[in-house]
Order: C-alpha cells, then structure tokens, then sequence
C-alpha cells in the first residue's frame, strides 16, 4: 500500500510537471505568432519581429534571443531577479519563467556585460539547451545566436563556456576602465572547458552572459558567453 501511494503521488507530480511545461511552452509560441506572424525557421527565410507588439503584451521586453529552432524568447527586464523567475512574458504565474536581464544592469543589452538568466528546463525550454555546451563538439554546431534589441538584429558568437559558483566575480558588469574589462574577458576565456575559435577580445566588445542552474548542485551556475560579432 505505502509503495501503491509513492507511485500516485509520484506520478501526479510527474503530470503537475509536464502541465506546467506544457503551459509554459504554449504561452511562448503564442507570443512568438503574435509578434512575428509572417516569419519561418525554414532555411533562407529571415525571422523578423514586431518589437512594438511585444512592447504591447510587456512593457518590460528589451530584445529577443533566437537560436535557429532552439531558442526564441523575448528578454525582459524589470526592477528586481525574482518576478520572472515564476513568470512568464506574458505575467502569467508559471516554473517555467522568463528569460531576462540582471535588475542592476542600466544599460541592458547595450551594457559591456550583459548578464541573462534563464531556467535549465529538463525539456530543454528556456535554457535547458545551454547544457550542450558542456561539448566542444555542440558548440563547433551552435557558434551562433541572433539578439534583437528593440528593433536592431545583431549576431553574437560564443567565446566561453564554463561553471561558476552562484557567486562569482563572473557576474561582474560594472568595469573601473578598459583594463579592468580586458582583464575580465581573458579571464573568462581561460575559465572556458575549451578553447573557442573567436578572435582576441577587446575593450570595445559587448558580451552577453547566458546563466542558468546545473542539473546536480544548486550552489552552482552554467555560463556561455557570447560577443558580439557584426
């Protein structure tokens, strides 16, 4: 009987789970129809955005990160780094949450360092994907990411991909000049599990941080950082 009640209660939460997955994910590819509705992933085929229909589901939305058919949410920004940890973009309660930028960070997309959490989805949403980077041979596959800030598309490249303790000097994004900035950059690159094929990195780059949780300690945090290329 007690074995007959684990497997239930197991099983129910199972169900809650993949409810809430499930919610989650169609909540996001409602938006993504809403804001762009005349776009396709299909090859040759440019995906373009209306930042000001997203502007009208949140205020809060600052760009968009899109990778191929892997990644594709809004990026959002508000006055503190727990609302959207439970809230999706269009402010539904939801575990699934959002992707959005570090509340101290004024500069937003535009800062030196960008820093963007996002969940490690065990269905690989949000940014359960970024776990491939763990392999030199997913990130040869994956170099790339498209941002959109409000209406302006750039292409970032990944330079560094590493795991930090959830406080590290890694989450710096207010540098005292150049020097110091460089100096965080070379350090990132040799925390890196491989070496990357991008160029030298210089004191004029932007860089996006992506954070997310690791699958088996939660005193610690996955990093892939991407530079911005064109």
């Amino acid at each position: 009987m007690a074995a007959i009640c684990v497997f239930i209660f197991s099983a129910y939460n199972l169900i809650h789970i993949f409810l809430e997955y499930k919610k989650g994910d169609d909540a996001y590819d409602n938006i993504a129809g809403e804001v762009s509705p005349d776009s396709t992933d299909e090859a040759g085929t440019p995906w373009v955005w209306d930042y000001d229909a997203m502007l009208a589901i949140n205020a809060d939305t600052k760009g968009w990160i899109k990778q191929d058919d892997i990644i594709s949410y809004p990026i959002l920004q508000t006055d503190n780094n727990d609302y959207y940890l439970t809230h999706l973009a269009n402010r539904e309660k939801n575990k699934s949450g959002s992707i959005f930028i570090d509340c101290n960070i004024t500069d937003g997309l535009q800062a030196r360092n960008c820093i963007i959490y996002g969940h490690n989805m065990k269905n690989k949403a949000m940014f359960g994907s970024l776990k491939g980077y763990r392999s030199k041979s997913y990130y040869k596959d994956h170099k790339y990411f498209d941002i959109y800030i409000e209406r302006e598309k750039y292409t970032y490249e990944v330079f560094a991909a590493y795991e930090v303790p959830e406080i590290s000097d890694a989450y710096t994004y207010s540098f005292a000049d150049d020097n110091a900035f460089l100096q965080y950059l070379n350090l990132s690159r040799s925390r890196s599990i491989y070496k990357t094929d991008f160029r030298e990195l210089t004191a004029v780059d932007k860089v996006i941080t992506l954070s997310t949780c690791t699958n088996d300690d939660d005193t610690k945090r996955f990093l892939v950082q991407l530079v911005r290329s064109n």
